[in-house]
């Protein structure tokens, strides 16, 4: 079991932009054999309100490179929605 640990830095004022992109990344994580564990918002009263996370589990490591096979492939609309949401980049880090 492969579990990834996904920060952003993202703009508070455009969580409903981000929400979405959480939402079209079901799909093809689904698709490649993965589930999204949650992804987790900032809120008012605790922590940055620029920083969100996102778990994401896969059975095997081969599972995860299609996964990213797949997102290199057919990342062009994706990825320019999710740099136009997600400031300055997307995602800072997957651990």
């Amino acid at each position: 079991m492969i579990t990834l640990l996904l920060r952003y830095t993202i703009d508070p004022n455009k969580l409903s932009d981000i929400a979405q992109y959480a939402a079209d990344e079901q799909v093809p994580i689904r698709q490649c054999g993965g589930k999204i564990l949650g992804y987790f918002m900032p809120t008012d009263f605790a922590g940055a309100t620029n920083e969100a996370f996102g778990l994401i589990e896969f059975p095997s490591l081969a599972a995860y490179e299609i996964y990213r096979g797949w997102r290199s492939i057919h990342c062009t609309r994706s990825m320019s929605q999710c740099l136009q949401v997600l400031a300055p980049c997307c995602p800072l880090s997957a651990r």
